[in-house]
């Protein structure tokens, strides 16, 4: 019940419809040995569903880390190089601050999809 909030898991009888631009149900899918079909008693996700969990997560972290980039590429522009924005820098909730914490964030990011 929980898959589709964690990482967009539809059952297998649903699809999208480009020309109709809407969810469609094809119910031959909709039976076997699956978690998300409405005739199983299965628990648990196949491998098929477990890689389309993963992929889902790393694209959010992916999204999630440009953000973050974003942000530090805004904070960079809005700080000018001198002796006094390099002090600046250990002020908390500066402007470089904040793009140190955030180039931070997303080496941890970094380091979570090198791991996958």
């Amino acid at each position: 019940a929980g898959s589709p909030l964690v990482c967009g898991l539809l059952p297998l009888h649903v699809s999208f419809s480009e020309a109709h631009g809407r969810a469609a149900s094809d119910w031959m899918w909709s039976v076997g040995s699956s978690a998300l079909a409405h005739t199983s008693r299965a628990a648990g996700l196949g491998q098929m569903q477990l890689d389309a969990c993963a992929r889902a997560q790393l694209a959010t972290a992916l999204d999630d880390s440009l953000a973050e980039l974003d942000g530090v590429v805004r904070a960079l522009r809005s700080t000018k190089l001198t002796r006094a924005s390099l002090a600046a820098a250990r002020i908390p909730g500066s402007a470089a601050r904040r793009a140190a914490a955030a180039v931070e964030g997303v080496r941890q990011v970094q380091r979570v999809v090198t791991e996958l």
